[in-house]
């Protein structure tokens, strides 16, 4: 039987649009307003509970409300033509809190309306962010694939995802997070992503014949990382009328991932042989962070800064899907806790270096102290300087995304 309040919704939001712009709207178009409208809705309103959603690659989608418009366009209520839909002959006047709420949503701006859709996305931060940042770094990959002139602003389009990579962190370090270890995963591969990506743009795009195939690379990275996103997104509290799909879409999970890891490697493999130049400034922030370092106590391994980075960088990069958040957490924070409990890495069979890692926790915070205490320590430096300055000044020793997987700082 057709669902007359969804109809309703949907004919009011037509109506309204067609008014406006004097264009139809796809069925995309249609369900991102009836979205947005459900959430100005009662939610203990029978309409509004009708209205269940789950998230795809291009948006939120609700088979009540395309199975709604099919029957609208089957009975000639509406009209459709090229893929959008008009409304037909009915007014389709507004009836109803829905309706109403449709059919001033329907009037705003396309990229208003997807801006807040996605602002309701779980880890919405992320979500806008890293839409923005796909769209520009195609367009910069695709300049370097195509040996074209006239690529957009590297650095803005770095901005865009190292914003986006903080705050995926931030947005997935609650407790009550649902799919907590799911994102947990997901994080360690947009870290070791980032990392490779970091090597790429800061080599010149032209240094040889194999370049424009490294940027073919970070671009299936790039939307890898989306299908996993949106995979994950998906099981993060379904509505009950879905509980049916909930199974297929852990399997789609699982195989995300799975293409994931697969896809982050291949990018870390094409951009091994690449050099890593310095930036402006490095060897000023290296020499405050030996200073540091020659300042150790009894907890740290007398190595040099370089050593302790290495060591970080290994302690991340030789089988970050082994570590689960429970053991990250341990080997940071182990010396502190004073527990013999095993910190192993499962898989791996080997036991952390707790008195490294209580160094490295001690160094951390001391350059952290130190670069706050002195903000012209990390004036020079590009990616510290953007990041401090852009993100207010919040933990430095947390903007070091680009480098280290985000469980470890």
């Amino acid at each position: 039987m057709p669902d007359a309040g969804i109809q309703g919704m949907a004919g009011a939001a037509l109506a309204a649009h067609a008014r406006k712009t004097g264009r139809g709207m796809t069925i995309g178009e249609i369900q991102g307003v009836l979205f947005l409208a459900r959430g100005r809705m009662r939610g203990d309103e029978p309409l509004c509970r009708r209205l269940a959603y789950y998230w795809m690659a291009d948006g939120p989608v609700s088979n009540v409300v395309r199975r709604a418009v099919a029957e609208m366009a089957d009975s000639g209520a509406v009209g459709c033509a090229g893929g959008a839909y008009v409304p037909g002959g009915a007014g389709w006047e507004p009836d109803g809190a829905g309706a109403r709420a449709a059919a001033e949503i329907a009037v705003l701006d396309a990229g208003q309306i997807e801006e807040e859709v996605w602002s309701q996305a779980p880890i919405p931060g992320f979500a806008t962010n890293y839409r923005k940042f796909t769209g520009a770094f195609k367009a910069y990959a695709g300049s370097v694939i195509d040996h074209k002139d006239g690529k957009p602003d590297l650095q803005f389009v770095m901005d865009l995802f190292n914003e986006a990579v903080f705050l995926l962190q931030e947005g997935t370090r609650t407790d009550d997070m649902p799919m907590g270890r799911e994102f947990f995963e997901f994080r360690l591969q947009c870290n070791l992503y980032s990392q490779s990506l970091d090597i790429l743009v800061r080599n010149d795009p032209g240094r040889d014949e194999l370049m424009p195939g490294r940027y073919e690379h970070a671009l299936r990275g790039c939307d890898s990382i989306w299908d996993a996103f949106v995979a994950i997104s998906r099981l993060c509290d379904p509505d009950p009328q879905y509980d049916g799909r909930v199974a297929e879409w852990k399997r789609e999970h699982e195989a995300s991932m799975g293409s994931l890891r697969r896809i982050v490697k291949g990018f870390a493999d094409s951009v091994e042989d690449l050099p890593i130049p310095k930036e402006e400034g490095d060897d000023e922030i290296l020499a405050v962070m030996n200073e540091i370092d020659n300042d150790k106590d009894k907890f740290s391994r007398g190595c040099t800064i370089e050593e302790e980075l290495e060591f970080i960088r290994k302690l991340g990069m030789e089988n970050p899907t082994s570590l689960d958040e429970k053991t990250t957490m341990e080997m940071i924070n182990g010396a502190d806790d004073g527990g013999d409990g095993d910190t192993r890495a499962s898989g791996e069979g080997r036991e952390p270096d707790r008195e490294a890692c209580q160094g490295w926790k001690i160094d951390a915070t001391r350059i952290k102290d130190k670069m706050e205490a002195d903000p012209e320590v990390a004036k020079g430096v590009s990616g510290f300087a953007n990041d401090l300055r852009r993100l207010g000044g919040r933990d430095p020793a947390l903007l070091a995304t680009k480098r280290y997987p985000p469980g470890f700082i």
